[in-house]
Protein backbone atom coordinates (compact mmCIF):
# COMPACT_ATOMS: atom_id res chain seq x y z
CA UNK A 1 0.00 0.00 0.00
CA UNK A 2 2.70 2.31 0.43
CA UNK A 3 4.67 1.81 -2.88
CA UNK A 4 1.45 2.21 -4.47
CA UNK A 5 0.83 5.64 -2.60
CA UNK A 6 4.03 6.48 -3.30
CA UNK A 7 3.31 6.06 -7.06
CA UNK A 8 -0.05 7.95 -7.26
CA UNK A 9 1.70 10.85 -5.24
CA UNK A 10 4.48 10.90 -8.06
CA UNK A 11 1.54 10.57 -10.62
CA UNK A 12 0.49 13.90 -9.34
CA UNK A 13 3.67 15.50 -8.41
CA UNK A 14 5.37 14.71 -11.91
CA UNK A 15 2.45 16.68 -14.08
CA UNK A 16 2.11 19.29 -11.75
CA UNK A 17 5.51 20.59 -11.26
CA UNK A 18 5.82 20.22 -15.24
CA UNK A 19 3.06 22.52 -15.45
CA UNK A 20 4.58 24.84 -12.85
CA UNK A 21 8.19 24.98 -14.09
CA UNK A 22 6.46 25.78 -17.30
CA UNK A 23 4.84 28.50 -15.98
CA UNK A 24 7.17 30.06 -14.00
CA UNK A 25 9.76 30.10 -16.82
CA UNK A 26 7.22 30.92 -19.16
CA UNK A 27 7.33 34.39 -17.59
CA UNK A 28 11.21 34.89 -17.64
CA UNK A 29 11.41 36.78 -21.12
CA UNK A 30 15.15 36.71 -22.59
CA UNK A 31 15.89 39.14 -25.62
CA UNK A 32 13.18 41.44 -24.76
CA UNK A 33 14.43 44.57 -25.33
CA UNK A 34 16.51 44.44 -28.33
CA UNK A 35 15.91 46.80 -31.22
CA UNK A 36 14.01 46.30 -33.79
CA UNK A 37 14.97 47.54 -37.67
CA UNK A 38 11.17 46.51 -39.03
CA UNK A 39 12.34 45.27 -42.49
CA UNK A 40 9.82 42.15 -42.75
CA UNK A 41 6.82 40.72 -40.74
CA UNK A 42 6.76 37.26 -39.49
CA UNK A 43 3.48 36.03 -37.64
CA UNK A 44 2.80 33.77 -34.53
CA UNK A 45 -0.56 31.55 -35.06
CA UNK A 46 -2.09 28.93 -32.41
CA UNK A 47 -4.81 26.19 -32.58
CA UNK A 48 -5.06 27.07 -28.96
CA UNK A 49 -2.82 24.37 -27.75
CA UNK A 50 0.14 25.02 -30.26
CA UNK A 51 2.35 27.14 -32.17
CA UNK A 52 3.30 27.72 -35.64
CA UNK A 53 5.43 30.25 -36.78
CA UNK A 54 4.68 31.94 -40.13
CA UNK A 55 6.67 33.50 -43.11
CA UNK A 56 5.64 35.43 -46.04
CA UNK A 57 6.78 33.33 -49.05
CA UNK A 58 9.00 36.36 -49.80
CA UNK A 59 10.67 36.38 -46.49
CA UNK A 60 12.05 32.15 -47.04
CA UNK A 61 15.42 32.34 -47.58
CA UNK A 62 16.21 29.76 -50.66
CA UNK A 63 17.79 27.31 -49.30
CA UNK A 64 14.73 26.88 -47.11
CA UNK A 65 12.46 27.35 -49.99
CA UNK A 66 14.19 24.41 -52.03
CA UNK A 67 11.96 21.07 -51.89
CA UNK A 68 9.15 23.00 -50.06
CA UNK A 69 5.73 21.51 -51.32
CA UNK A 70 4.36 25.27 -51.82
CA UNK A 71 1.44 25.75 -54.90
CA UNK A 72 1.61 28.82 -57.15
CA UNK A 73 -0.27 30.78 -55.23
CA UNK A 74 0.75 30.42 -52.08
CA UNK A 75 1.93 33.82 -50.11
CA UNK A 76 2.90 32.68 -46.29
CA UNK A 77 3.82 29.17 -44.81
CA UNK A 78 3.31 28.24 -41.61
CA UNK A 79 5.65 26.06 -40.22
CA UNK A 80 5.27 23.49 -36.71
CA UNK A 81 7.31 20.91 -35.32
CA UNK A 82 6.22 18.00 -33.48
CA UNK A 83 5.53 14.28 -32.42
CA UNK A 84 5.08 12.09 -35.47
CA UNK A 85 2.58 9.78 -34.14
CA UNK A 86 0.94 12.24 -32.71
CA UNK A 87 0.42 14.25 -36.10
CA UNK A 88 0.21 11.44 -37.97
CA UNK A 89 -2.43 9.63 -35.87
CA UNK A 90 -3.72 12.16 -33.47
CA UNK A 91 -5.50 14.48 -36.35
CA UNK A 92 -8.19 15.66 -33.38
CA UNK A 93 -7.99 15.37 -29.58
CA UNK A 94 -10.31 13.06 -29.33
CA UNK A 95 -8.55 10.73 -31.38
CA UNK A 96 -5.40 10.80 -28.33
CA UNK A 97 -5.07 7.46 -26.25
CA UNK A 98 -3.15 7.12 -23.46
CA UNK A 99 -0.21 5.33 -24.92
CA UNK A 100 0.39 7.64 -26.71
CA UNK A 101 0.17 10.70 -24.51
CA UNK A 102 2.34 8.71 -22.23
CA UNK A 103 5.13 8.08 -24.88
CA UNK A 104 4.94 11.30 -26.43
CA UNK A 105 5.52 12.92 -22.96
CA UNK A 106 8.11 10.26 -21.50
CA UNK A 107 10.19 8.77 -24.47
CA UNK A 108 12.20 10.55 -27.51
CA UNK A 109 10.44 10.54 -30.58
CA UNK A 110 10.64 10.68 -33.93
CA UNK A 111 9.70 13.96 -35.06
CA UNK A 112 8.02 16.02 -38.35
CA UNK A 113 8.01 19.34 -39.45
CA UNK A 114 4.45 20.61 -40.70
CA UNK A 115 4.28 22.25 -43.43
CA UNK A 116 0.88 24.65 -43.89
CA UNK A 117 0.20 26.67 -47.28
CA UNK A 118 -1.69 29.72 -47.05
CA UNK A 119 -3.22 32.39 -49.78
CA UNK A 120 -3.89 35.30 -47.70
CA UNK A 121 -2.65 36.50 -44.18
CA UNK A 122 -5.15 35.43 -40.84
CA UNK A 123 -6.52 38.02 -39.31
CA UNK A 124 -5.66 36.13 -35.70
CA UNK A 125 -1.86 36.29 -36.49
CA UNK A 126 0.19 37.65 -34.18
CA UNK A 127 2.72 40.33 -35.88
CA UNK A 128 6.18 39.85 -35.16
CA UNK A 129 8.76 42.63 -36.93
CA UNK A 130 12.03 41.99 -37.41
CA UNK A 131 15.34 42.69 -38.86
CA UNK A 132 17.05 40.74 -41.78
CA UNK A 133 19.58 39.72 -39.39
CA UNK A 134 16.85 38.41 -37.17
CA UNK A 135 15.04 36.87 -40.31
CA UNK A 136 18.31 35.35 -41.86
CA UNK A 137 18.70 33.59 -37.71
CA UNK A 138 14.70 32.36 -38.10
CA UNK A 139 15.64 30.81 -41.58
CA UNK A 140 18.15 29.19 -40.55
CA UNK A 141 16.61 27.63 -37.30
CA UNK A 142 13.51 26.32 -39.85
CA UNK A 143 15.91 25.11 -42.07
CA UNK A 144 18.20 22.51 -39.85
CA UNK A 145 14.80 21.39 -38.36
CA UNK A 146 14.39 19.34 -41.25
CA UNK A 147 16.10 15.73 -41.57
CA UNK A 148 16.99 15.66 -45.33
CA UNK A 149 18.67 12.43 -47.57
CA UNK A 150 21.68 12.02 -48.68
CA UNK A 151 21.18 14.08 -51.60
CA UNK A 152 21.14 16.92 -49.27
CA UNK A 153 16.64 17.25 -50.27
CA UNK A 154 14.48 17.71 -47.36
CA UNK A 155 12.01 14.29 -46.83
CA UNK A 156 8.11 14.22 -47.84
CA UNK A 157 6.01 12.09 -46.68
CA UNK A 158 3.48 11.83 -49.46
CA UNK A 159 -0.26 11.54 -48.39
CA UNK A 160 0.06 12.24 -44.49
CA UNK A 161 -1.47 15.92 -45.10
CA UNK A 162 -4.45 17.05 -43.15
CA UNK A 163 -6.01 18.19 -46.45
CA UNK A 164 -5.03 20.01 -49.67
CA UNK A 165 -3.01 23.09 -47.85
CA UNK A 166 -0.98 21.42 -46.12
CA UNK A 167 1.97 18.62 -45.70
CA UNK A 168 4.46 16.84 -43.28
CA UNK A 169 8.32 16.44 -43.86
CA UNK A 170 11.08 14.49 -42.08
CA UNK A 171 12.02 16.60 -38.68
CA UNK A 172 15.13 16.87 -37.06
CA UNK A 173 15.89 16.05 -33.59
CA UNK A 174 13.23 14.40 -30.65
CA UNK A 175 10.48 15.34 -29.30
CA UNK A 176 10.71 15.13 -25.72
CA UNK A 177 8.63 16.33 -22.63
CA UNK A 178 11.46 19.17 -22.20
CA UNK A 179 11.26 19.63 -25.92
CA UNK A 180 7.91 20.24 -27.56
CA UNK A 181 6.00 21.74 -30.31
CA UNK A 182 5.77 24.85 -28.29
CA UNK A 183 9.46 25.14 -26.70
CA UNK A 184 10.37 24.22 -30.76
CA UNK A 185 8.41 27.95 -31.19
CA UNK A 186 9.74 29.71 -28.61
CA UNK A 187 13.51 28.39 -29.41
CA UNK A 188 13.18 29.57 -32.83
CA UNK A 189 12.54 32.82 -31.52
CA UNK A 190 15.67 32.92 -29.35
CA UNK A 191 17.60 31.89 -32.09
CA UNK A 192 16.75 34.90 -34.28
CA UNK A 193 17.45 37.37 -31.01
CA UNK A 194 13.38 38.07 -31.02
CA UNK A 195 11.44 38.01 -27.84
CA UNK A 196 11.15 34.71 -26.23
CA UNK A 197 10.79 32.61 -23.05
CA UNK A 198 13.75 31.49 -21.23
CA UNK A 199 11.72 27.79 -21.14
CA UNK A 200 7.86 27.12 -22.13
CA UNK A 201 5.70 24.33 -23.19
CA UNK A 202 2.26 26.48 -23.76
CA UNK A 203 1.53 28.45 -26.16
CA UNK A 204 0.01 31.53 -24.47
CA UNK A 205 3.21 32.47 -22.34
CA UNK A 206 4.99 33.17 -26.14
CA UNK A 207 1.72 34.85 -27.31
CA UNK A 208 1.85 37.21 -24.26
CA UNK A 209 5.02 38.65 -25.00
CA UNK A 210 4.29 40.37 -27.86
CA UNK A 211 0.78 40.84 -27.00
CA UNK A 212 2.41 42.96 -23.89
CA UNK A 213 4.53 44.38 -27.05
CA UNK A 214 1.47 46.26 -28.75
CA UNK A 215 -0.66 47.65 -25.54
Amino acid sequence: MRLLLRILIAMVLVPVTYALLGLVLGMVPVNRNGRVDHAQTIYLSTNGVHLHLILPRDALSPALLADLPLTDDTQHVAFGWGDAEFYLNTPEWKDLTVKRAVVAALLPSRSLVHVTRYRYSGADWTVIPVSMEQLDAVNDFLLHSFRTDSAGRKQLIPGAGYGTQDDFLEGKGSYTALRTCNTWVNDALKHGGLPACLWTPFDFSVLRLYQQRRS
